[in-house]
């Protein structure tokens, strides 16, 4: 998996509602007898009216910002590299070509983008100098 796959998704940016706050999608400009007329392209409704609505339509807008953060995350991914030594991962400091330790978050990162471009996720991610998410 590359860290730059095109999204297949709406592109973002993504906002809610301020009519119903439930309705999470992109904005577009309607042209109505020469007057632009913003409008809200629906991708996702939340139907469930409970306490939590407002925070998972807020939450599901954010998606496509969070992914392409998570994937500039991951293209951005530092290994520490000393002179004579083998670079190892900023987070978890394992070897270039190792498997990152199972509580490292670049197996989060990586493991959120599988699942976001609909990929099973797996538990942990070989370290890699060409900043590619490698699954072991």
């Amino acid at each position: 998996m590359t860290v730059t796959a095109k999204a297949i998704h709406t592109p973002g940016p993504w906002k809610v509602s301020a009519l119903d706050g439930r309705t999470c999608g992109p904005s577009r400009l309607l042209v109505c007898n020469g007057t632009d007329i913003p409008q809200l392209q629906a991708v996702a409704i939340v139907t469930l009216r409970t306490g939590e609505t407002d925070a998972n339509a807020r939450l599901i807008a954010a998606a496509p910002t969070m992914l392409q953060a998570l994937r500039e995350v991951a293209g951005d991914h530092i290994l520490i590299e000393t002179p004579g030594a083998i670079p190892v991962c900023c987070f978890c400091s394992a070897d270039e070509g190792c498997e990152h330790e199972p509580e490292c978050t670049m197996n989060v990162v990586f493991a959120a983008i599988n699942r976001a471009e609909g990929r099973q996720p797996r538990e942990v991610y070989i370290v890699d100098a060409g900043q590619q998410a490698v699954q072991s």
